[in-house]
This record gives structure tokens, C-alpha cells and sequence, in this order.
């Protein structure tokens, strides 16, 4: 597989320092303990007097959250204890993941300093760092499975015709 179509080191240094920079900035973001959205402190309540049948229940205070959701955030709240950054850190996970697949995706599909100019502004774009820290699914779960859908559709399209990526991608789903 291919990474761009010609092989510009400087343009590969510069893409480095970008993911880099983005991934520095959404662990900085994390890190610094912002101060909880209403939707992400409703959502941990929901936590905090329940056990594991109770996560895959209806949630108290109106919220909606996806099955395999609650229970990767509940079993990590289980394991690792109640706090902003055990609630936060998949969200992270997921953010750095989905920047690393959409610049895979951009380096696939256009020309080298195009994918490097998307690359770069969704590194430090304000909104694309702020969501992909906040334990709201919606966020984190849209920023993870758009990163995989634009690794699946645009890098193996071809692949898909085999089934294997098409598994994966419905899988992620």
C-alpha cells in the first residue's frame, strides 16, 4: 500500500511534525482536566449507581449512548476508578486514532501537499481537538467511525470486493 504517490521526504517530515502537533495538543487538552460539559456529567451519573446489566439499560436524564460505549467506559470507570480522565480517555484514544486514519486517507487519495494542508488543520483545528477529548458518544464515536469509514471506502475500495474490509468496516459500525 501505498502512502502518497511520489516520495517527497520533506513532505513526509512536515506531515511528522503535524501529527505530532495534533496529537500533542488533543493529550495537552486531556491532560489539563477541562471542566465537564452538562451532557458528559449526565452521562457519567449513570455510572455511578449501576452495575453491568444497568449500563446496557435505558439512561436516566434523557441521554442515549451506544451498548459497546457504555460498556468500555464503565468497565474502564470499574477498573481504573471514577475521574474526568478515565471518562475522557477513550475519547482521546479515539481522537488520535481517527486524526492518524484521516491522514492516511488524505495521503491515499489527493496529492501530497494537499493531504498535508487537510492533515494540518484538522491537527489544530479548535473544534477537532475540544470533541475528540469529551466523553459524549456522539463526539468520539462520529470522530472514530469517520476516520474508519474514509480508511475502509477510500484507501481499499478495491478490497471491498473480497469482503475482508467490508466485514471490518460493518463490524466497526
Amino acid at each position: 500500500m501505498q502512502w502518497a504517490k511520489d516520495n517527497s521526504r520533506s513532505t513526509y517530515r512536515w506531515l511528522a511534525w503535524m501529527l505530532c502537533l495534533g496529537i500533542g495538543w488533543r493529550v495537552l487538552r486531556w491532560s489539563l482536566g477541562m471542566p465537564m460539559w452538562g451532557d458528559e456529567v449526565m452521562l457519567a451519573l449513570n455510572f455511578l449507581d449501576r452495575s453491568w446489566d444497568g449500563w446496557l439499560q435505558p439512561l436516566d436524564m434523557g441521554q442515549v449512548a451506544p451498548p459497546l460505549f457504555m460498556l468500555l467506559q464503565g468497565t474502564l470507570m470499574q477498573i481504573a476508578g471514577y475521574s474526568e480522565w478515565i471518562l475522557r480517555l477513550p475519547a482521546l484514544v479515539f481522537g488520535i486514532g481517527a486524526l492518524l486514519l484521516f491522514a492516511r486517507f488524505a495521503y491515499d487519495v489527493v496529492e501530497q501537499r494537499s493531504a498535508l494542508c487537510a492533515v494540518a488543520v484538522l491537527a489544530v483545528a479548535y473544534y477537532s481537538v475540544a470533541m475528540a477529548v469529551n466523553s459524549n458518544p456522539t463526539r468520539w464515536t462520529c470522530c472514530w467511525l469517520l476516520g474508519c469509514c474514509l480508511r475502509v471506502i477510500g484507501s481499499d475500495a478495491i478490497r471491498l470486493v473480497d469482503g475482508r474490509s467490508a466485514a471490518w468496516f460493518w463490524l466497526l459500525c
